[in-house]
């Protein structure tokens, strides 16, 4: 479909010229409308995938002027990219493996995302006590030197070491019998599903024609001058195709499933890594720092990070061989992460009584053979299955525009276009709206507590939409959220389900200890009236969000 660089270059510059009045809508656009064009449209790619890297494809493909779809089979973000650790960091572990080339690129997105998302990236000072010998001690200060000049000459949050009173200042918490020193260093928190809706409207807004809940069924056409793909709309149980040059899956632990494989002779291997989490009362902890832990059991390192008013820890790492689309917390996992923290923080007491929620998400590894989990590396593949297709697979949240940019540049290749432009991305705000006035509580943290999230969620919004907060229902739940941000959400963010609402464009499943189940009722009813609902369809939607809400409860029997 497309001929020359020549044309790809035109149509990026009139891309970024126009930026600033897309960025004025940043709407995920009429689903209806999206549908009609992914069955009608040539597309010069097609992403199968929405998570955080198929959405950060599509950005960086739309940005450099190519025609884009992208299609996912549940909800953005519905996978790993909504069940992380919520940490943008560098990888302090990953030193140990010496992979410094990741822990570098790592630390120089987690700068930038601080600048391109201001307040949904937000850097967080990280206490690492350390027990055991004087070796240990130097070891770790030689990893956090080292972790500092990694991140590069603008990183003006470099580590430093606390003295006893000062630690102490910072938490009386603390095990202190074998404590042998303790440093603070810096590494950022986001809101990892709210990352990517943003990321997928960015890509809208610059052009990019995507849909939830469409998903990818066989392809049907492989040759020279493109590919189709059979799909499936799970909405209306209709069957369509879609015609683009080149397809790209970013399906995370999904990829073995697609059967692209079986076409090709070849594929990429997941190996899915389990990481789990929970969230605790943070009543007991101070708000503004976070905890690097050492696992009493096996020395892993594990994070409580304040999370929206809770204590968010995790995570374990562990082989996974069960149902894909939703892994649970078992009570062996929930009692590691209690364990670790209990030991390291023994004033704190915590048991199981004080879960509000858990949550588990997969780690797409690519297969290493003869290497444990903790060895698999982080770094992502991609592999050109055919002329018109390709796979990614691996890779890390932290990193997904640079492995975005690295995909698209693979897929200029394979349309014959060598002199392509540089990635746009480094300099594309995946929240600022230009020419429009910041909203209330622009600079409310993720840290902050839950009666400051809603602002904080919605701060680069309409400011219509803040005008109704006074007077507005607020839905049952601890989270402060209102029946006017499921409106907004309707309208702007391709909300579908009850689930969609409450689990990723808002976290009311995690930080609410009912998880959403009595708010459920009231968002059913305004997403009913506004997709057409009969009242079997919302009663049916409404039992299968309590269904969905369960699997966050801890089951301790």
């Amino acid at each position: 479909m497309v001929s020359d660089a020549m044309s790809i270059t035109t149509k990026a510059d009139n891309s970024i010229g126009k930026i600033s009045d897309r960025q004025q809508t940043l709407s995920l656009g009429d689903r209806n409308f999206n549908l009609d064009k992914l069955a009608n449209d040539i597309f010069d790619l097609l992403v199968i995938g929405g998570g955080i890297t198929g959405c950060g494809i599509a950005l960086d493909a739309s940005s450099r002027g190519l025609k884009v779809a992208l299609i996912e089979a549940h909800d953005f973000a519905s996978g790993t990219s909504s069940r992380s650790s919520n940490l943008i960091h560098g990888g302090l572990r990953y030193l140990q493996q010496l992979e410094f080339g990741l822990v570098r690129e790592a630390a120089v997105e987690r700068q930038l995302l601080t600048k391109l998302a201001p307040g949904l990236v937000t850097f967080l000072p990280f206490i690492l006590p350390v027990y055991g010998s004087i070796k240990d001690s130097i070891k770790y200060r030689a990893g956090l030197t080292i972790y500092d000049l990694l991140a590069g000459k603008n990183n003006s949050n470099r580590h430093k070491k606390l003295s006893k009173t000062e630690l102490f200042d910072l938490s009386k918490l603390i095990e202190t019998k074998s404590l042998k020193t303790a440093y603070e260093y810096y590494d950022a928190v986001t809101d990892d599903a709210r990352l990517t809706i943003q990321v997928a409207k960015v890509a809208s807004s610059l052009g990019c024609t995507l849909s939830n809940y469409v998903q990818f069924l066989a392809i049907t056409k492989n040759g020279t001058d493109g590919a189709e793909a059979v799909v499936l709309d799970r909405r209306t149980e209709k069957e369509f195709t879609i015609k683009a040059s080149q397809i790209v899956t970013a399906s995370g632990v999904w990829t073995d499933q697609l059967g692209l494989a079986k076409e090709t002779q070849q594929g990429l291997s997941i190996s899915p890594s389990k990481g789990s989490h929970i969230l605790l009362k943070a009543d007991r902890m101070l708000p503004a720092n976070a905890f690097s832990m050492t696992s009493p059991s096996d020395r892993r390192l594990v994070f409580a990070v304040p999370w929206y008013g809770t204590l968010l820890v995790g995570t374990t790492d562990t082989p996974y061989k069960g149902d894909l689309s939703q892994p649970l917390v078992t009570k062996d996992d929930a009692k590691y992460l209690l364990e670790t923290i209990n030991h390291q923080l023994p004033n704190a007491n915590y048991g199981y009584k004080d879960i509000i929620s858990s949550q588990a998400g997969l780690r797409p590894l690519l297969t290493e053979q003869g290497k444990s989990l903790g060895e698999t590396s982080r770094k992502e593949q991609i592999l050109h299955l055919s002329h018109n297709l390709t796979s990614v697979g691996g890779g890390k949240l932290t990193t997904y525009r640079p492995i975005s940019a690295r995909v698209v540049n693979s897929i200029f290749r394979q349309l014959g276009i060598s002199e392509s432009m540089p990635s746009l991305t480094s300099h594309i705000p995946l929240l600022a709206r230009i020419a429009e006035q910041p909203a209330p509580n622009t600079k409310t943290s993720i840290t902050q507590p839950l009666t400051e999230s809603s602002s904080k969620t919605y701060f680069s919004q309409s400011m219509e939409h803040f005008k109704t907060l006074e007077t507005d229902n607020t839905l049952q739940c601890a989270c402060f959220h209102t029946e006017s941000q499921v409106r907004f959400c309707l309208k702007n963010e391709m909300v579908v389900t009850i689930e969609d609402f409450l689990a990723r464009r808002t976290r009311t499943v995690l930080l609410d200890p009912q998880n959403g189940t009595v708010a459920a009722k009231q968002v059913s009813k305004i997403i009913g009236q506004t997709l057409a609902w009969t009242e079997e369809q919302r009663l049916a939607q409404l039992d299968s969000y309590i269904k969905f809400a369960k699997h966050y409860q801890l089951n301790t029997n």
